[in-house]
């Protein structure tokens, strides 16, 4: 239960505080100006705990920054680590008795805001919402490794981060949420093995406001 209230009142924070700013920030009385819409890239780490372990997901995002705080986006996300506690000795077709290790991964939309963004330091909130699968790898045939039980997934990871801005072009964002994992069906595995707290570090490198001149 305590998850669940702390995932609604993230995800509901992403969502609304932006309005709490007057309609002039958001440019609708006087139109988006062009020059307010930047892009940006950003390498992205993920730490979470996966079952009894903990997970290194690594990954990658870009997108458009618009009027200098709100920001859109996609993003993409793959589990890097795979120690002994991911490996399952479960038997499915062939594979009786073979160590399986465990795959997940998952793409979708990305969007964000940053407070007072004209701080050296700051701070925003951000949602990720994605699908991806969960699955069971036998790499044991080398190149042509085998998946067992797949699972389509679909994760939402509501988060505040810190900002800091290290040069006119790049930020470092030190961020804390909540993954939460949902339609997992498969007898290796349950929804509870994925949801979890997680801890994220992302430089992102773009530009982030108009030039005074």
């Amino acid at each position: 239960m305590k998850t669940k209230v702390l995932f609604c009142m993230c995800l509901l924070m992403t969502l609304f505080i932006p309005n709490l700013k007057a309609q002039d920030d958001l440019g609708i009385d006087e139109g988006l100006n062009p020059r307010q819409i930047f892009s940006f890239t950003c390498p992205l780490a993920e730490g979470s705990k996966i079952g009894d372990d903990y997970g290194i997901s690594l990954g990658a995002s870009a997108g458009v920054l618009l009027n200098e705080k709100f920001y859109i986006g996609a993003y993409g996300y793959k589990l890097a680590n795979t120690s002994n506690t991911f490996r399952m000795n479960y038997m499915c077709d062939d594979s009786v008795g073979r160590d399986l290790k465990l795959s997940f991964g998952h793409v979708g939309l990305l969007i964000g805001y940053y407070h007072n963004q004209e701080n050296p330091v700051h701070w925003g909130i951000t949602s990720k919402f994605g699908m991806g699968t969960v699955s069971l790898i036998d790499d044991g045939y080398g190149y042509y490794a085998k998946k067992y039980m797949t699972n389509n997934v679909y994760v939402v990871t509501p988060q505040l981060e810190l900002v800091f801005d290290l040069s006119d072009w790049i930020k470092f964002n030190l961020g804390v949420g909540y993954r939460y994992t949902i339609n997992v069906k498969n007898k290796a595995y349950s929804e509870s093995a994925f949801n979890s707290p997680v801890i994220s570090l992302s430089f992102v490198f773009g530009k982030f406001r108009e030039t005074e001149e």
